[in-house]
């Protein structure tokens, strides 16, 4: 158990921005993770999580907005003169 509260003390003092009380508990696991597992590459936290899949569908629907636009405009062209 000594140990455990070993490795948590120094979690908390390697990563200074770490605030317990303000829903830091995905963080905590995180630098948990890391510290058993330097090598292995951690989970983002939800929030980190959640605006990369925000950016990525953003980004997918800039896409496909030029598409669809480009597209417009092989369906539609200009009118053909005497037609």
């Amino acid at each position: 158990m000594l140990f455990t509260a070993f490795i948590a003390e120094r979690i908390i003092r390697l990563h200074p921005e770490y605030h317990p009380y303000s829903n830091n508990c995905q963080n905590f696991v995180r630098y948990l993770l890391e510290f058993a597992c330097p090598e292995c590459d951690a989970p983002k936290t939800i929030q980190e999580t959640l605006e990369g899949i925000l950016a990525d569908f953003q980004l997918k629907k800039r896409n496909f907005e030029q598409f669809e636009s480009g597209h417009q405009q092989d369906r539609h062209p200009g009118k053909v003169s005497g037609s």
